[in-house]
């Protein structure tokens, strides 16, 4: 199972925090990769205009293998 890592960059101190951790929902392997449901996700939850101002300086990395 893979697991999403969502980070965010701090230009001003020049660090990252991690915004969360989730994994792979999904379940029909012939369906787009989860990133998309990441990116609904974060809009959901810090609302569009956060996400606009700030989706340069989010990172989403794949952890973990696929099985």
């Amino acid at each position: 199972m893979i697991t999403y890592k969502i980070v965010l960059y701090d230009p001003k101190v020049r660090k990252t925090a991690t915004l969360a951790e989730m994994p792979e929902r999904r379940i029909n392997p012939k369906r787009l990769k989860g990133k998309l449901t990441i990116i609904d996700w974060l809009k959901g939850i810090y609302g569009e205009e956060w996400y606009l101002r700030h989706k340069n300086l989010i990172g989403i990395s794949e952890h973990g293998r696929r099985e």
